[in-house]
């Protein structure tokens, strides 16, 4: 039952097309698979797939800060992961991706956002710049 409500809640945050909530195309899904890969000799688990989609989202939105794009009508903001599975969410946060369980999660959109920007930091601003000087962004 919480996985349909999740999933309807979902399908209407991406109808409405806000821009809070995004989803990632295959053509992503595959640029990240090869970006955020398991070390060496590491077998990939869909853990993996979810954290390198949320660390490429971050990295899209750090990206579009250095370009300028904080003036949009919804500036990015970061990325935040919710999810009752634990390792996942202890992955996110070693990554920097702010991660609650379901019960956890910050209860407001203020607070969300806040947490989302919290994901910005630590450098990840600082490699889009040079991304972006590289070209490679």
């Amino acid at each position: 039952a919480a996985a349909r409500r999740a999933i309807a809640w979902l399908q209407r945050e991406l109808r409405a097309g806000g821009g809070f909530v995004a989803g990632q195309t295959k053509a992503q899904a595959r640029a990240a698979d090869g970006a955020y890969a398991p070390l060496e000799g590491q077998r990939r688990v869909a853990d993996d797939r979810v954290v390198g989609c949320a660390m490429q989202a971050r990295d899209a939105m750090a990206d579009a800060i250095v370009a300028g794009a904080s003036a949009c009508l919804v500036p990015p903001v970061g990325a935040v992961v919710v999810s009752n599975d634990r390792d996942l969410c202890v992955k996110c946060m070693v990554e920097g991706i702010a991660a609650f369980g379901v019960d956890e999660a910050p209860q407001t959109l203020d607070a969300l956002v806040a947490a989302a920007r919290r994901s910005l930091e630590g450098g990840v601003l600082e490699r889009a710049a040079e991304r972006a000087r590289r070209g490679t962004g």
